[in-house]
């Protein structure tokens, strides 16, 4: 049985806007491992799939 090693704690700040929580690019980079700008890579693919008006408010 293999263990995946620990991760050190992160703090995550979390901003509610008017009952949304958010988080930024940067923070979920360093969450996932990944680099920034795979991160916002990846966002803007997902919101072009929502094909929604409104989509691009998600971004703050």
């Amino acid at each position: 049985m293999s263990q995946q090693p620990q991760q050190p704690q992160q703090e995550i700040s979390i901003i509610n806007l008017d009952q949304l929580v958010s988080m930024t690019s940067v923070e979920i980079a360093e969450l996932t491992g990944k680099e920034h700008r795979n991160v916002l890579r990846d966002i803007r693919k997902m919101l072009e799939e929502l094909n929604a008006g409104n989509a691009a408010n998600l971004l703050i």
